[in-house]
């Protein structure tokens, strides 16, 4: 095909634009954090083919910036696939979110990522423009089966071992509708030679389950990028910057919204926000102090980063969403730490039920993946 039909075809293959997300998230990362990440040996040898698996499962808790080296691994692909114009190297890559189940069915997210590595040939397999013709001579819709075809035939394209796929918060799809079509497809997609990287909150048991037998890498804040990324925080907010200089303490400020952070850079960005809102230095230390203080007895310390959790919670089917919300009851009202039998035990009474039924029992793996990763 000439250009104009390789651009026809490409469109077919998914007519949305698909680096609007990356841009914006990749403008965001802070410079020099989470570099370390790409020196894991987890991710080193899964980049050069030396894993034990072509998938890797990247899991972590909410907040701890699981997107953010999504987007840093994506770059890292990307400008090696610059680098090797000889080797041929494809990326492509996916961010999963809640709202958008809708634009993320699992036939659109073969879609996409076909799209992706298609722009990156500059001639499409003669299979695929076959293929494109037989479709549209016939006026219907691919299959899932048909898209996966695709997906694979272009992968082909390029050189053995050098296609990268990046799928980042797999578990804000929905299990039922979308998470028990693509974990197969991931699977399949790794035995026909692609590298997958995906992210998500370590326990949706369906999730781990897939998962078990993939390399792993734990996904976290360290140190340094915490008191790196404060830092730049407090730099960007003027008041924050010169009641941080006036108060001429700027060490222990930084250690006690560390420790306040607990490994979450979100947390960090509310917290900076809050003590943006004091007038002088003297209100500066009295908030900190009050985020010190509800931090060391484990109160919530301005979290409007669980939102998005909430949100996933209600999303869920009705018994799951009231069994969520039961056990963030019971944990809120407990005078003291439950233990797992006890919570199960606590949830699993009914109002109309008066005895104890072993049955009605939630197993350890259903409280935490129903909780969305609150518990």
């Amino acid at each position: 095909l000439d250009k104009p039909n390789r651009e026809v075809v490409i469109n077919w293959l998914y007519a949305e634009a698909f680096d609007k997300r990356h841009t914006e998230i990749s403008g965001r990362r802070q410079p020099n954090t989470g570099e370390w990440m790409l020196k894991e040996p987890e991710v080193q040898n899964w980049e050069n083919g030396k894993s034990k698996s072509r998938l890797l499962w990247g899991y972590g808790i909410p907040g701890a910036g699981k997107t953010f080296l999504s987007s840093l691994v994506i770059d890292h692909l990307k400008k090696r696939a610059r680098a090797s114009t000889q080797s041929k190297c494809g990326v492509a890559y996916i961010y999963f979110n809640y709202s958008e189940q809708a634009q993320q069915t699992p036939l659109l997210v073969l879609s996409n990522l076909t799209k992706q590595l298609a722009c990156q040939l500059q001639e499409l397999p003669t299979e695929v423009n076959k293929l494109y013709k037989n479709i549209t001579d016939k006026q219907k819709t691919p299959s899932l089966e048909e898209r996966y075809n695709l997906l694979r035939i272009i992968a082909k394209a390029f050189v053995p071992g050098n296609v990268f796929l990046v799928c980042d918060a797999l578990d804000e799809c929905k299990q039922d509708t979308q998470r028990k079509i693509l974990l197969p497809l991931f699977h399949r997609m790794a035995n026909d030679g692609m590298n997958l990287f995906i992210t998500s909150r370590e326990y949706p048991d369906d999730i781990q389950t897939s998962f078990k037998n993939s390399s792993k890498v734990k996904l976290r804040a360290k140190n340094e990028d915490i008191n790196f990324y404060i830092q730049q925080k407090i730099a960007e907010h003027p008041r924050a910057h010169r009641l941080v200089e006036s108060a001429r303490c700027q060490n222990e400020i930084v250690y006690q919204l560390k420790k306040c952070a607990n490994g979450m850079f979100l947390m960090v960005s509310f917290h900076v926000k809050y003590l943006c809102q004091q007038v002088n230095v003297k209100q500066l230390l009295a908030a900190l102090k009050k985020l010190n203080d509800s931090s060391s007895k484990g109160e919530p310390t301005m979290d409007p980063t669980y939102d998005r959790a909430i949100e996933s919670i209600k999303r869920q089917e009705e018994n799951s969403a009231e069994l969520a919300l039961k056990i963030l009851f019971w944990l809120a009202s407990a005078q003291r730490v439950l233990t797992v039998r006890e919570l199960q035990i606590a949830v699993s009474i009914e109002n109309d039920c008066a005895t104890f039924d072993k049955t009605a029992l939630a197993d350890r793996n259903t409280l935490l993946d129903v909780c969305a990763g609150l518990m």
